[in-house]
């Protein structure tokens, strides 16, 4: 029998990312993280997390990233020393960021579909699964 497929996480040495691929891994994925300095990564990281050198600004070295997994979660950002565009009432925090990736996995309407998640005080909070059901496909979205 043939071991699962890794997630990539790219992004996943800081932040969000980071926290993502330690779940993952709580969780019992493979993980796979593509990182500019594996050295680092490697310090950061649980020893059971593939590490991919690479760097997403060099196209030549995504292929070994990609080759073979199952889903790419991406939260890797730039940083500028300012805050992120989004305004402070919208934020949301870093691990419910991550719950929200980590849900979207486990739901196949997730798959290429583009949404946000936001911080606010209008309703009732939804669940994650019933939100997960009702998204659409980006290319099934009439333009």
């Amino acid at each position: 029998m043939s071991e699962p497929q890794p997630v990539l996480v790219i992004g996943g040495t800081r932040g969000t990312g980071l926290l993502i691929a330690g779940l993952l891994q709580q969780r019992g994925q493979r993980v796979r993280v593509f990182a500019r300095d594996p050295e680092r990564a490697a310090k950061l990281l649980d020893s059971s997390v593939e590490i991919v050198a690479g760097d997403l600004t060099k196209p030549e070295t995504l292929p070994p990233a990609v080759s073979g997994i199952r889903h790419v979660i991406f939260t890797a950002g730039c940083r500028s020393g300012y805050p992120l565009p989004v305004a402070w009432r919208y934020r949301i925090a870093r691990a419910d960021r991550a719950a929200v990736f980590l849900a979207a996995l486990a739901y196949p309407k997730a798959s290429r579909t583009t949404f946000e998640a936001v911080w606010g005080r209008r309703g009732e909070p939804q669940s994650l699964p019933r939100l997960m059901e009702v998204l659409q496909r980006d290319d099934e979205m009439k333009g």
